[in-house]
């Protein structure tokens, strides 16, 4: 959430966060999805965009801070970081 441009996470099971949202349970897992196949990470991420910002950018970016985060703080190696942009937001 630290990455210019990127207002939040998408929902990639609507009705399952949905029903969360509605009973006002926090879904920290919302649009993140973790593979590990052969010792290697994979992650996508569905996110929602700020209007008006360079969505390749904020994508970029976004993987450049998860793999710096995972790899070099945690110690993770991460093989792919995906993102699939899932809605774009006015900022108010």
């Amino acid at each position: 959430m630290d990455c210019y441009g990127l207002v939040g996470m998408a929902s990639r099971k609507q009705l399952k966060d949905g029903i969360a949202e509605l009973l006002g349970r926090e879904n920290m897992s919302r649009g993140v999805e973790v593979r590990r196949e052969n010792e290697q990470l994979h992650i996508e991420l569905h996110i929602v965009v700020s209007y008006g910002t360079k969505i390749s950018e904020v994508a970029h970016n976004i993987q450049t801070k998860v793999k710096y985060v995972l790899n070099d703080v945690i110690g993770l190696q991460v093989d792919q970081v995906h993102i699939f942009v899932q809605d774009v937001r006015v900022s108010t």
